[in-house]
C-alpha cells in the first residue's frame, strides 16, 4: 500500500538525487521502497518485495536514490551511554576506549557507530549501535554484486520505531515505554523515554517458537529482564506502555498472551497494517536533519573512494585523450588546408610565369614587328632633308645610311663654320635626335675644313626604347 507522508526536514537531499531507497532482508525476500521529497514533504513512491538482489537492481534506478540497507536485528546490539562531552571528535575517542566493554567480541570482528540524542549538563547521550561486521559485510557485498552501491547501514528495528514516534503512535513522557517487534522465531526489543531510544536487543526463541507456551514463556522471562536491567540503571524511571508490533497475523494470540499478567498497558501496533521496515527506513533518512548512526565497515568507504578516484583519474585521461586527439585532428587538417593552400598558390605561379614568360615573348616580337612596319625614315628621304640643310659652301662627299639606326656624313667645308652651321640645322631637325661629331679638321694649305658626323635618327632612340621595356 503506497501513501505520502509528511515529515519536516527534507532540504538535506543531495542535489540531482531524488531521494532515498530502503532495503531490508526479510524471510520472505528482499523488501525495498523508495521515497523522495516533494513540495517540501516525504512523499513514498514504491514498495514492494522481490527474490534476488538482482531483480532489485531493476526496480529502481541508484542514480536516482540513494540506497540505505540494514543488518539483521540478530547481529546488531543498540545501547544509549553518557559520555562527558559534547565535542564529536571526543566522543569517537571515548567510545573507542569503551567498545571493549560493550560486546564479547574482539574489535577487528565488530563495527560499531554511534548518534547523539543530545547533551545536558556537559553529558551527551548516544546511541551506540555494534554490529558482527561479517554480516554487514555480506549484506553490503549482496547488494555490490548486483550495482547497488549502499551508503548507509542501518538498523530496520530504529528505523520502525522512529516512524512510530513521528507518527504520535508512541507516547512521549518520561516513562520507560517498550516496544516488541514480534516474529515467530524471534523479537526485537526497544526501550525507550520521551522518544529516544535507550536499548535495542534481539531475542532468539527458536523456530516457530513465539507460537508454543514454552517459547512465549522464554520471551517473557527475557523481557522482563531487559526490562529490570534498564530500570536498575534509573530506578527513579516508572514503567510505561508496552507496544507489540507483528508482520504475521497467526502472532496476536501470543501478544494476547505476553500482555497479561505483565502489569501495565500494553498496544498493539497494527491496526493500520503491517509496517515496512523498509519503508521506515528510507522515510527516516528522507526526514532526518541530524546524523544518523551508520554501519558501513570503513574498509568499504575506502574501496569506494579508491573505485571513485580510478573513475575520475579515467575520465580525466579519457577527456585528456579525447582532447589530445582533436587537437591533432584539427592540426592535421590545418596542415592538410595550409598543404593544399600552398600547391594551389604554387600551381597558380606557374600558370602565371607561363602567362608571363608568354606575354614577354610576343611583346618582344610585337616591337620588332612594330619597328620593321613603321620604317618612317628611308634612305632617300633623309639624303634630300640632309641636302636641303647643307650651306652652299659645303658639300658632302660619302653618305652611309643605316637604316633606323643613324646616317654617317662626310664632306667638306671652305671653314670651320659653314661646318658648325650644318651640324646646328641637322640637330634642329626632326629626323635626328643627336648629333656626333666624329672628326673635324681644317687644312692650312688650302683653308678646306673636312668633317665626319654621326647623326641618329629618332627612329633608333624609339627602337632603344621599345627594347628597354621589353626587357623590363
Amino acid at each position: 500500500m503506497i501513501k505520502t507522508v509528511r515529515l519536516p526536514g527534507l532540504s538535506r537531499l543531495r542535489r540531482r538525487v531524488r531521494g532515498w531507497a530502503g532495503v531490508v532482508s526479510t524471510p520472505q525476500g528482499l523488501e525495498f521502497a523508495v521515497a523522495r521529497t516533494e513540495n517540501g514533504h516525504g512523499h513514498l513512491e514504491r514498495q514492494s518485495r522481490v527474490g534476488t538482489a538482482a531483480e532489485l537492481r531493476l526496480q529502481f534506478d541508484p542514480r536516482e536514490y540513494r540506497v540505505a540497507t540494514t543488518v539483521a536485528s540478530e547481529d546488531v546490539l543498540c545501547r544509549t551511554l553518557s559520555l562527558p562531552t559534547t565535542v564529536p571528535a571526543e566522543l569517537k575517542q571515548m567510545l573507542n576506549l569503551q567498545i571493549d566493554q560493550l560486546t564479547p567480541l574482539p574489535p577487528e570482528e565488530v563495527v560499531y557507530d554511534f548518534e547523539s540524542l543530545g547533551t545536558q549538563d556537559g553529558q551527551t547521550q548516544v546511541l551506540v549501535a555494534i554490529a558482527r561486521k561479517s554480516a554487514v559485510n555480506d549484506r553490503v557485498a549482496a547488494l555490490e554484486e548486483a550495482g547497488l552501491t549502499a551508503e548507509v547501514v542501518g538498523v530496520a528495528g530504529l528505523a520502525v520505531f522512529r516512524e512510530l514516534v513521528a507518527k504520535g503512535t508512541l507516547p512521549r513522557d518520561d516513562k520507560l515505554g517498550v516496544v516488541v517487534s514480534l516474529r515467530a522465531d524471534s523479537a526485537v526489543v526497544i526501550l525507550y523515554v520521551d522518544g529516544q531510544p535507550l536499548v535495542m536487543r534481539a531475542i532468539i526463541i527458536g523456530p516457530n517458537a513465539a507460537q508454543t507456551a514454552a517459547g512465549r514463556q522464554t520471551l517473557r522471562e527475557e523481557l522482563q529482564r531487559t526490562l529490570l536491567a534498564e530500570q536498575a540503571r534509573a530506578p527513579q524511571r516508572e514503567p510505561g506502555r508496552l507496544a507489540f508490533h507483528i508482520q504475521e497475523e497467526e502472532l496476536r494470540d501470543a501478544v494476547d498472551e505476553l500482555s497479561r499478567g505483565w502489569g501495565c498497558p500494553t498496544d498493539l501496533l497494527n491496526d493500520g497494517g503491517p509496517l515496512w521496515p523498509a519503508t521506515s527506513l528510507c522515510l527516516d533518512h528522507v526526514a532526518a536533519t541530524e546524523r544518523r548512526l551508520n554501519l558501513l565497515p570503513e574498509e568499504w568507504r575506502r574501496r569506494r573512494q579508491t573505485a571513485r578516484l580510478r573513475r575520475i583519474w579515467w575520465r580525466v585521461a579519457t577527456v585528456l585523450i579525447v582532447v589530445y586527439a582533436l587537437a591533432a585532428i584539427v592540426f592535421v587538417a590545418a596542415l592538410a588546408i595550409r598543404k593544399s593552400r600552398l600547391t594551389r598558390v604554387q600551381a597558380e605561379k606557374a600558370a602565371l610565369e607561363t602567362q608571363f614568360r608568354e606575354a614577354r615573348r610576343l611583346q618582344s616580337e610585337l616591337n620588332a614587328m612594330r619597328l620593321q612596319l613603321e620604317t618612317k625614315y628611308s634612305a632617300l628621304d633623309v639624303l634630300r632633308q640632309v641636302s636641303e640643310l647643307m650651306p652652299p659652301n659645303a658639300k658632302m662627299t660619302s653618305y652611309i645610311f643605316r637604316r633606323d639606326e643613324a646616317v654617317t656624313l662626310k664632306g667638306q667645308a671652305d671653314n670651320a663654320q659653314a661646318v658648325l652651321d650644318f651640324i646646328s640645322q641637322l640637330e634642329q631637325n626632326e629626323l635626328f635626335s643627336s648629333v656626333k661629331t666624329v672628326s673635324m679638321a681644317t687644312e692650312r694649305a688650302g683653308g678646306l675644313t673636312k668633317y665626319e658626323l654621326l647623326a641618329t635618327l629618332k627612329s633608333a632612340a624609339a627602337k632603344t626604347t621599345g627594347v628597354d621595356h621589353g626587357a623590363q
